[in-house]
């Protein structure tokens, strides 16, 4: 591989990875701070459509006040709406993603809440089929759903927490009421002015190089 290969190559890993820490979202996203109102915000839902092979990947997160010895005064709930083309990237120089973020107030919180109730009470209806100890990559198969794109959703209610990762199946509840909560959250969202907000990772994406795996030998850590 010559060396102009080889900086693509590298770019493009470095671009994924950027792009996939940016749709999963930041652990917090901090508002601007004052004296009488501070703190931080944290992910209660996050829903990840993931559409024709990885070639477009879209998120909604939302974001509400987690801030320590705090009482009143909270922050609004936010909508963090972020999107990527992939597949227009990947021919270019990948140094960073064309990604686009968005943070959004709520249209309307109640119709929001009712819509996460509900999504909440349909949990016993997600499907996971019971398979047993996998050996020779005998994974279970579901009937696709070949006209929706697959999908991720994370939510916690203060002391528990889903995350869960699935191909669409065929006339699955579950699977239903998430689309249908990911539309309605993109109908909601009302953009806002970022100026003065932050995301905080647990890595300097600025700084984002390639991964490469680390093998431990199961030796002292101080070795």
């Amino acid at each position: 591989m010559n060396k102009k290969n080889k900086i693509k190559k590298y770019n493009r890993r470095r671009c994924v990875q950027i792009a996939n820490e940016l749709i999963d979202g930041p652990l917090a996203i901090i508002p601007p701070q004052h004296e009488e109102n501070y703190g931080w915000m944290e992910c209660d839902l996050r829903i990840v459509i993931i559409e024709n092979n990885y070639s477009w990947m879209d998120s909604v997160a939302l974001y509400t006040d987690d801030s320590m010895n705090k009482a009143s005064d909270f922050f609004f709930p936010v909508l963090r709406v972020c999107s990527w083309q992939r597949e227009k990237d990947m021919p270019g120089d990948n140094k960073k993603p064309s990604i686009n973020i968005t943070l959004n107030s709520i249209v309307n919180e109640q119709s929001i809440s009712d819509c996460i109730f509900n999504l909440q009470k349909e949990l016993s209806s997600m499907s996971f089929i019971a398979h047993g100890l996998i050996k020779e990559r005998n994974g279970v198969c579901v009937e696709r759903d070949n006209n929706l794109p697959q999908f991720r959703i994370y939510m916690r209610n203060g002391n528990q927490t889903i995350d869960y990762r699935s191909a669409p199946i065929v006339d699955d509840v579950f699977t239903k009421h998430v689309f249908r909560l990911f539309d309605f959250l993109k109908d909601q969202a009302k953009e806002f002015d970022k100026s003065g907000w932050q995301e905080r990772y647990r890595t300097n994406l600025d700084e984002q190089l390639p991964e490469d795996m680390w093998d431990w030998k199961y030796q002292s850590v101080d070795e």
